[in-house]
């Protein structure tokens, strides 16, 4: 398998000295992204502006093979919007110079709106992924802009729903999207490593009270989407004297209220982030 993969990802490489660096774009699972010209990279273009996702330097041997299955499924579209390349860029000294980078015709942080300023009749689909596509289980949006066809959401719906569940949306939802789905794993490993504090406290092993607290927090979820229940009536079927005392000290502390507040922050820090990007 891995001889296979090898093999896909060597037909992908680019010239790593053509690499123009423009600017960093920020931080993603995988460790940096920066946008740069690529030039020749597609026939009748003198440059193509694409966004580099870099390794970490201290990346593990689980996180490099994620990074290269993901580069394979994008080599296995045959698709004028999707460019997957790789090169192994050593001249910026900020990067590290094993790292292994995935192409894409991809903007992140800009809208639909500002791209298409930027890239006249562009066919454009902008994505909002979150990090457990790594695992088989992301939760994604996309939303069209006004040039995207069927096709290419089609092509957008596959490689996604190889990943987990995805959904179009329009694109005004997004913000309140990326403050659920794409920030929300954050909040719940605070939740589950909190969990696991209680339980160390209480007398637990650490190793044993993370599993139960995590493998909870899967079951619970997975009651959610399963029964298609309201949450409400789902935590009554769970309420005991104990959980009731437990829920109570959980009320004193303001912990709906707190996150409530910080999908809100999330969501206004996106729109900040978006409205400045419009003015670059």
């Amino acid at each position: 398998m891995r001889i296979v993969q090898a093999m896909k990802l060597e037909k992908l490489e680019y010239p790593r000295n053509d690499i123009i660096y423009i600017r960093d774009m920020g931080q993603g699972a995988f460790g940096s992204v920066f946008q740069a010209r690529a030039p020749g990279l597609i026939k009748g273009e003198e440059f193509t502006v694409v966004a580099v996702k870099m390794l970490k330097e201290d990346v593990t041997d689980d996180m490099q093979d994620d990074f290269e299955k993901e580069a394979c499924l994008l080599a296995e579209f045959d698709h004028h919007n999707i460019v997957p390349t790789l090169a192994r860029p050593n001249w910026r000294k900020k990067l590290a110079s094993s790292a292994t980078a995935t192409w894409q015709r991809r903007f992140a942080d800009e809208s639909n709106e500002k791209v298409l300023q930027s890239f006249e009749g562009s066919r454009i689909v902008r994505i909002m992924p979150n990090t457990s596509m790594l695992i088989g289980e992301g939760c994604s949006v996309y939303c069209p802009g006004s040039k995207a066809t069927k096709e290419d959401l089609d092509l957008v719906e596959t490689i996604l729903q190889s990943t987990g569940m995805c959904q179009l949306l329009p694109e005004h939802m997004i913000d309140a999207v990326m403050a659920v789905s794409a920030s929300g794993p954050a909040f719940v490993y605070i939740f589950i490593e909190a969990l696991s504090d209680g339980g160390v406290r209480m007398g637990l092993h650490r190793e044993m009270a993370t599993k139960f607290a995590a493998q909870m927090v899967m079951g619970a979820a997975k009651m959610v989407l399963a029964t298609d229940k309201h949450m409400g009536t789902l935590k009554d079927e769970v309420c005991s004297a104990a959980t009731l005392a437990g829920i109570h000290a959980m009320d004193k502390g303001r912990v709906r209220g707190a996150i409530m507040d910080a999908v809100q922050a999330a969501a206004l820090r996106a729109a900040e982030l978006n409205e400045r990007s419009k003015k670059l």
